[in-house]
C-alpha cells in the first residue's frame, strides 16, 4: 500500500491552549463563542471543542493589523 496520500496527524488544540495563543482568558474565549463573535474555526467532538493550529494561525492573520 502506498502511504503518500495520507495526511500527517494533526494535533487538535484545547480551549485553554487556544486562549493562551490568542492572549485571552479561557472565560473570554467561551464568552465570545456564546455571543457568536468571530473565532477560529472550531471542531466539535462530542461536547469538546478543539481547534487546529492552522485555524488559529489563519484567524490571527486575518484579525491582526500590520504595523509599519
Amino acid at each position: 500500500m502506498n502511504n503518500t496520500n495520507l495526511k500527517p496527524r494533526m494535533r487538535l488544540l484545547t480551549a485553554a491552549e487556544v486562549a493562551e495563543q490568542l492572549g485571552w482568558s479561557l472565560s473570554t474565549l467561551y464568552r465570545k463563542r456564546s455571543l457568536q463573535e468571530p473565532l477560529p474555526a472550531v471542531t466539535v467532538i462530542g461536547s469538546s471543542l478543539r481547534w487546529t493550529q492552522e485555524a488559529i494561525d489563519d484567524f490571527i492573520a486575518v484579525n491582526t493589523e500590520q504595523v509599519q
